[in-house]
């Protein structure tokens, strides 16, 4: 797989992640179980006759799917520290893991510079050129 995919399927997935811990959470704070219907006719497929097994059951599968995004999620940054690894250059790897923190956390420029020990601008230029080799090194291996 490639370094910039594997940067975007990072993302996605901790977008998901954060998705379902929302919906965990706006299904909390309901704390309000839905109303008991106590009109007699059945449910519709699906419909769990308490209210309350109705909320357990979405809680636990909110929660089964963070626990197989945080696999996947897991999976992916086993996969970045590979592609890392294959580095023979200090300073290659530097700048990977400099691309890696400003896609995934998306710091302020500041931030990035304090944590590379660079100033702003120089972290910028670093910035541009490192992704422009990724991109370079990516079409490279496309045509091997």
């Amino acid at each position: 797989m490639k370094f910039f995919e594997l940067v975007r399927k990072y993302n996605h997935i901790k977008y998901k992640i954060a998705s379902k811990i929302n919906e965990e959470n706006e299904l909390r704070e309901l704390g309000q179980l839905p109303k008991v219907d106590y009109g007699g006719m059945p449910g519709s497929p699906g419909y769990h006759g308490s209210p309350t097994e109705s909320f357990v059951i979405r809680l636990d599968q909110i929660q089964q799917d963070q626990k197989e995004l945080n696999k996947q999620l897991e999976e992916v940054r086993n996969d970045i520290v590979l592609f890392i690894d294959t580095l023979d250059d200090y300073f290659a790897r530097r700048c990977v893991e400099m691309v890696i923190f400003r896609t995934t956390h998306r710091p302020n420029w500041k931030e990035v510079a304090r944590r590379i020990g660079y100033s702003e601008s120089g972290t910028r230029s670093l910035y541009s050129s490192s992704t422009k080799k990724l991109q370079n090194l990516e079409k490279e291996e496309l045509k091997n």
